[in-house]
């Protein structure tokens, strides 16, 4: 995959931690660095002030107004979408019936609840006209429910930008499915090298929704091994037939 090969200063530490023991779930952020809370990787990006604002922003729970995340430089557009905080997103969450898209955006059903946080949060057009006019690389990255915005904004962006632009990639950090199998058509008709899913495999949250009808992963899924005593990372690609045994 090519998570942490942007190139440049550390920006993001993304997806960490698991219970002391060793043997609870992957899954929650922590700024806690013991042995079964690593950093996962990092997101490079040219040096910036924003990487320490983004960092902080990640971990945050004073800020939890603060959904969305843009940092400028030269010749990115990063955007960051945090995870799951308060009751409030749980029960956003908990709506995870597959509808389809009201809007007809996208060709699919989608998870309803994100589908609606999506219209209602993500300023996905101003975002796709910003990247196309600047001529900028749009990254686009986020943790767990964060992840799943992340994937459905690079899929909304381009659509929109329906073939003139495709300078764009989406990170996703354990996240949870969003789509049917129609959605992960059009993200491989869209080039799904550009939406790349990394996990651990004690984390239940990627695989909470493998079991209901019609859900999918959509992009790449990269499975995530931490070496025993470095901080270095194994990532291994994931077939949809293998994500769906796991």
């Amino acid at each position: 995959g090519d998570l942490g090969r942007i190139g440049g200063k550390g920006l993001l530490s993304l997806a960490r931690k698991g219970e002391d023991d060793g043997d609870g779930p992957l899954h929650t952020t922590s700024r806690s660095n013991s042995s079964h809370s690593r950093v996962i990787h990092d997101i490079y990006a040219s040096s910036t002030n924003a990487a320490d604002e983004i960092f902080r922003y990640q971990l945050s729970r004073e800020e939890q107004h603060m959904r969305i995340l843009c940092a400028e430089t030269a010749n990115e557009i990063y955007v960051c979408f945090h995870g799951t905080e308060n009751l409030s997103d749980w029960m956003q969450n908990m709506n995870y019936q597959l509808e389809v898209d009201r809007k007809s955006f996208f060709p699919c059903r989608m998870h309803d609840g994100l589908l609606r946080l999506f219209y209602r949060t993500v300023p996905w057009i101003e975002l796709a006209k910003k990247a196309e006019q600047t001529n900028k690389r749009l990254i686009l990255v986020g943790h767990s429910r964060g992840g799943a915005l992340a994937t459905m904004t690079g899929a909304a962006c381009a659509r929109l930008w329906a073939g003139r632009y495709d300078n764009f990639q989406v990170f996703s950090i354990a996240s949870p499915l969003c789509g049917d199998h129609n959605f992960s058509r059009m993200i491989e008709h869209l080039d799904k090298s550009k939406f790349q899913n990394y996990f651990f495999r004690r984390d239940p949250i990627p695989f909470l929704l493998t079991s209901m009808p019609s859900y999918e992963p959509a992009g790449e899924m990269y499975m995530l091994e931490m070496e025993s005593e470095a901080r270095d990372l194994q990532f291994t690609p994931i077939e949809r037939d293998a994500f769906f045994e796991m």
